[in-house]
């Protein structure tokens, strides 16, 4: 049994080897897994795989592909449920919703560890825990009262990408500035992601405001630049595709968005930057937490640490452009792929010199304006 478990993480990691290579699509993944015994399931609980845990994550972030250790040993993926915003995603598990491990992103865990929903997670049990970058593992939130709330997975930058050849000042890294995002000269022809975490926090670094300790003067100054922002909006989105889509047909030249829009469009050859605006780039860290309650709470552990494999981080960078929490995750990746994923080998450089989204003061109140802005109100 060992040997074929053996022989099973071998051909996984050839697979690995080819999506880093950019050599496979989707439907590739299938055909290969498939090829090995693995069974690939987006199932949600009570469909299939009942004794298998589900990892509730984003959108898009449903591959089965990051849980190679899992899927050796056990010969089957997770089930997978999927949402678009974290208050969504929290809401449904405050309200029953049988998850198991959940991905949400450090600025809210306090918010979901004092809703009651979180288990301590035994570090002992994560194999590739010292493997996080120290700053990671001692980042705030990560330990809560004794306890070890989540695990760091992964990190990305929330910025401006833009269409150089439609919008060519945007070329010269010296106009790098949220104030793109209100230029009227662009009217109908932008974007903003449908968060309030990004697009607050965009309206703040524009006007130099703290979004994370606003004053009733800072949230008047924000909500103004939001109201004007919104009249030269084309949509709001957290869809990824939709945004990819809109930037390569030119229906709109430049967009609030995550790095993966911008490694998506740049591997299709598609002139494209992502901006490191004067004014500040925001950062966000991707952690894993264990559902109160899991009746598969050795299971949840496994596929924590299967994610935090350095192929799976790996694979996280390659083909989503988020840098890896884990030393071993840049091991696996050369120079030449960093250099042109505008990753650094050693993140600690630029992740000091961005924002990192945290709590924000009166959050509920900012997320009731934030609505507000959006529907005009």
């Amino acid at each position: 049994m060992k040997a074929a478990r053996g022989t099973m993480m071998n051909d996984f990691k050839d697979i690995i080897s080819l999506a880093k290579k950019g050599a496979l699509s989707r439907r590739d993944f299938g055909k290969l897994f498939a090829a090995v015994g693995v069974v690939m399931s987006t199932s949600p609980r009570g469909a299939v795989a009942a004794d298998q845990p589900l990892f509730f994550t984003w959108a898009t972030m449903d591959m089965p592909e990051f849980f190679g250790p899992y899927v050796a040993a056990h010969g089957t993926p997770p089930n997978f449920a999927v949402f678009g915003d974290q208050d969504e995603a929290l809401l449904k598990v405050k309200n029953g919703f049988k998850a198991d491990v959940v991905y949400p992103q450090s600025y809210t865990i306090k918010r979901w560890y004092d809703s009651g929903v979180l288990e301590p997670i035994d570090t002992n049990l994560i194999s590739n825990w010292n493997d996080i970058f120290p700053n990671f593992r001692e980042m705030p939130g990560v330990t809560i009262d004794g306890n070890v709330t989540c695990v760091p997975a992964d990190w990305g930058l929330s910025s401006i990408a833009v269409r150089t050849d439609l919008v060519p000042e945007a070329a010269d890294p010296a106009n790098d500035s949220w104030a793109l995002l209100w230029d009227s000269n662009y009217s109908g022809k932008l974007a903003a992601l449908d968060s309030m975490a990004d697009a607050v926090g965009a309206a703040a670094l524009y006007k130099g405001v703290n979004a994370y300790n606003m004053s009733a003067a800072d949230l008047e100054t924000v909500r103004a630049a939001l109201d004007e922002q919104r009249a030269l909006l084309r949509f709001y989105s957290n869809d990824p595709t939709t945004l990819q889509q809109a930037l390569t047909s030119g229906e709109i030249v430049a967009a609030n968005t995550w790095n993966d829009t911008y490694v998506a469009l740049k591997g299709q050859g598609i002139p494209i930057r992502y901006m490191r605006p004067k004014e500040g780039t925001m950062a966000w860290v991707g952690v894993l937490s264990i559902v109160k309650g899991t009746p598969h709470r050795e299971l949840a552990h496994e596929l924590i640490d299967a994610y935090l494999s350095p192929e799976a981080r790996a694979l996280g960078m390659t083909q989503f452009g988020y840098g890896s929490a884990t030393k071993g995750g840049f091991e696996q990746v050369d120079d030449a792929t960093l250099a042109n994923l505008d990753i650094p080998r050693d993140p600690s450089a630029l992740l000091s010199s961005t924002v990192l989204q945290g709590p924000m003061k009166d959050q509920d109140d900012i997320q009731k304006m934030f609505e507000s802005v959006k529907q005009g109100i």
